[in-house]
């Protein structure tokens, strides 16, 4: 059985985010991305208990490697940025 225990990196109540998809406690899948609160700690950081309130109310016991502290997410350019009323446009490559 796991147990609650520090130090750890992430500790609660810390914000959280899982850029790969997770299975939560009842058995349904989060997509990748959701943002949630860290409301337990397992084992001196080996896995999280993660609240998340999009896109469904959501409890989930997640292994570290599938935790990121703080809701940063990788900026990725798509397309072409023009911004108006200027002759500057930035292409991503």
């Amino acid at each position: 059985m796991l147990t609650p225990d520090a130090p750890t990196a992430i500790r609660e109540p810390d914000t959280a985010r899982l850029p790969v998809r997770a299975t939560d406690d009842d058995g349904r899948e989060v997509p990748a991305d959701p943002v949630g609160r860290v409301i337990g700690v397992w084992n001196q950081g080996e896995a999280y208990e993660v609240e998340f309130a999009t896109p469904f109310d959501a409890l989930a016991t997640v292994a570290a490697e599938q935790v990121i502290r703080g809701m940063v997410r990788p900026l990725t350019l798509t397309s072409s940025i023009v911004i108006p009323g200027s002759r500057l446009r930035q292409d991503p490559g």
